[in-house]
């Protein structure tokens, strides 16, 4: 299996494969600040500190690639005016240092626009050796069977237990569960697979007061095995364990 390491205190992954070393990230939300700005509250953009993050990780890990999971922009189908400003000067910059592929998420409409043209716009899911990548807003097609662990973003995963000292903090989120549970076709009986769920790399989302509460679980893949999940880990941006399967109610809602 390739090495898969979460580089704490950052929001990212280091995947090292036999030839080369990714750095992962999800879920930047480049223009998110342009709804609130409209109803008055002075939010300034975001993405100075995540062009200064990625620089320090290229600079500290020196991956050959940047994969990024999707939800690089924050509208749906339209380009607001923060979008179309800063999606292409953060991806300018980065690009300057490292190969850059995005996944594209739910809020990725008409990014292709926005892209400079030595960024490449991936299908929905991506394989490297025995990793699967998606955004996760949709259900893995069967091109992902085979793999040993999924990594995905679009949950935004925090910790929100009432009165715990730790509630609203960004989290990762591991778990196994039996692969034949998310891809049909699927003949090993007893196989498990790894799902890792990341922190939106955009850390303004989760302060503020911006975290959204949801009703349900957003995520078709969790909707599909909840309730099936053999083991399970929840873990701070420092590198804390804080939860187990036991725990997942707090951050899957």
């Amino acid at each position: 299996m390739t090495k898969l390491e979460i580089l704490s205190p950052h929001p990212a992954l280091k995947l090292t494969t036999k030839k080369e070393i990714y750095l992962i990230v999800s879920d930047l939300h480049i223009g998110f600040e342009h709804r609130f700005n409209k109803e008055g509250f002075n939010i300034k953009p975001s993405i100075t500190k995540m062009l200064q993050t990625l620089t320090e990780l290229i600079y500290l890990y020196k991956p050959d690639k940047l994969l990024i999971l999707g939800d690089i922009k924050s509208g749906f189908s339209r380009i607001n005016k923060e979008e179309r400003r800063h999606v292409p000067k953060l991806m300018e910059q980065v690009a300057e240092h490292i190969e850059i592929s995005i996944i594209p998420g739910n809020h990725d409409g008409l990014l292709k626009y926005l892209l400079p043209k030595e960024v490449k716009l991936e299908s929905r899911e991506s394989l490297i050796d025995d990793t699967g990548f998606l955004h996760g807003h949709t259900i893995p097609s069967k091109k992902l069977a085979e793999a040993k662990r999924l990594v995905m973003g679009h949950i935004h995963p925090s910790y929100s237990r009432k009165r715990s000292p730790l509630s609203g903090r960004p989290v990762w989120l591991t778990l196994k569960v039996k692969k034949k549970l998310i891809f049909k076709e699927y003949e090993g009986k007893d196989d498990m697979i790894e799902v890792w769920v990341m922190p939106t790399f955009n850390t303004e989302l989760s302060t503020g007061g911006l975290r959204v509460f949801r009703k349900k679980i957003i995520s078709p893949l969790f909707r599909k095995i909840s309730g099936t999940v053999s083991e399970a880990l929840i873990i701070t941006l420092d590198g804390s364990v804080i939860g187990d399967t036991d725990s997942m109610k707090y951050v899957l809602q």
